[in-house]
């Protein structure tokens, strides 16, 4: 018989069932078909006792939900629905109903198919009629009665599950695993690791990348930026990303001439980030927002992303007067406690961000003059190359028209490309500007 898989603890009492009090269900051995088994199982089945014949299921020891590691690993899966390599909240009440209730089943099941394969006992009569009771009671339970019984109680033993999802900013998730910046290494997800965000694809190790892969993000990454130092900069820049650490403090400003590569390089990020890279309204860094004591659902958006793109407001020609909102940049870049609440909500969400503000723009907004000493913490870099049909002098390149098409298949190598940054330079050298940037 394949191994026990019923480790949930669905409450102590299930209504509706009679004389049937369900204390804890959890892994506890492998039943085999096999007779000499039989001790055993009556262990598992209530510790051998041979006076009673009411069914309760009780254990020599008994674990808090967040602190057993196999019972995490359950939950773990059933939130993930596959894998289980990270959480994924929107799949809980779904997936914990089903695996709940069918774990319930499946496990009496295989109880009462082992019962009867054994010898005649004085309580195998009785037990089986309990066991079918039961099983008939489970299937006749409502999900949702199941999942209220439960889900409480899963989640009341951590109350700050919520706030520590993808807290550790030294993960960083995909697919089929967890790439783990301490140990430099990409490894199996676990529980503990709270990663419920992803990159949206498998990690794919760069010795399986084929090499014209690598030398097209090198062709790209020349183009747009042929100043090797400059180039240098924006690459340990863009590394940066990859991780949760906020210790430069700066808000940087991609500038330059319509048709220069940088939204291009911003959607190449997007795919390499997935769900840890946003584009915001410039609403957000120009001055137009509502003040902190209003709800704040923008900057609710910010918590747990690495890369946040400010795409450029189509007034700044237009508006001279356009400014860049000070108060703001400092908010962002001081990695103090941000709290603020979504709209229609009165519950305060308090968060440091971990990410990097770079803001696109043709032109630099300006900053007012009680705002002198933020310049500071801006970087821009400048993207010195035009892209066009026929170009005609150093500054310009032909341009590929086929290139946004061909980002989803460049985010591995690029992955691999921004890893390498961050080890051997960023983690050696860290972030210097150049004298353009600063």
């Amino acid at each position: 018989m394949a191994e026990l898989e019923a480790k949930q603890n669905v409450g102590e009492n299930f209504e509706g069932i009679d004389n049937v009090e369900v204390a804890l269900v959890r892994e506890k051995s492998t039943i085999e078909d096999d007779p000499t088994r039989q001790s055993d199982l009556l262990n598992f089945w209530g510790n051998g006792t041979t006076d009673s014949t009411a069914l309760e299921v009780s254990f020599d020891e008994k674990y808090v939900i967040f602190d057993d590691p196999a019972l995490n690993n359950r939950a773990y899966k059933a939130l993930d629905g596959t894998h289980g390599h990270r959480w994924r909240k929107h799949k809980l009440r779904e997936e914990m109903n089903i695996n709940i209730h069918t774990a319930l089943n499946e496990t009496l099941e295989k109880i009462r198919t082992s019962y009867m394969q054994h010898p005649e006992s004085d309580l195998r009569a009785k037990r089986i009629g309990k066991i079918n009771n039961l099983i008939k009671g489970v299937l006749g339970k409502d999900l949702c009665h199941i999942r209220n019984q439960a889900l409480p109680y899963f989640f009341q033993l951590d109350e700050f599950f919520g706030d520590n999802l993808d807290a550790n900013r030294d993960l960083l998730g995909f697919n089929n695993g967890i790439y783990d910046f301490k140990r430099n290494c990409f490894r199996d997800g676990r529980p503990e690791d709270n990663v419920s965000l992803s990159v949206g694809y498998d990690w794919v190790d760069d010795s399986q990348i084929p090499d014209a892969d690598f030398a097209a993000v090198k062709t790209f990454f020349t183009d747009i930026q042929p100043d090797g130092e400059e180039l240098t900069y924006l690459m340990t820049y863009l590394s940066t990303m990859l991780h949760g650490g906020t210790s430069e403090q700066i808000f940087t400003i991609f500038t330059g001439r319509t048709r220069n590569g940088k939204g291009v390089l911003a959607d190449l990020v997007k795919e390499v980030l997935g769900d840890y890279c946003i584009t915001v309204d410039p609403k957000m860094v120009t001055g137009d927002r509502l003040p902190l004591r209003s709800p704040q659902p923008d900057l609710l958006e910010l918590n747990c992303k690495r890369a946040v793109f400010v795409s450029e407001s189509q007034n700044t020609h237009a508006n001279p007067k356009l400014r860049l909102d000070v108060a703001f940049i400092k908010l962002i870049t001081s990695n103090d406690t941000i709290s603020c609440r979504a709209l229609y909500s009165n519950d305060i969400t308090h968060f440091k961000p971990n990410c990097k503000i770079t803001l696109l723009t043709n032109k630099i907004p300006e900053i007012s003059s009680d705002g002198e000493e933020i310049w500071g913490k801006i970087r821009i870099v400048e993207f010195p190359i035009t892209f066009t049909e026929n170009p005609k002098d150093p500054s310009e390149r032909k341009i590929n028209k086929r290139l946004k098409e061909a980002l989803p298949h460049l985010r591995l190598p690029m992955l691999h490309t921004l890893l390498r940054v961050y080890r051997e330079i960023y983690c050696v050298h860290g972030l210097k500007p150049t004298e353009k940037v600063q």
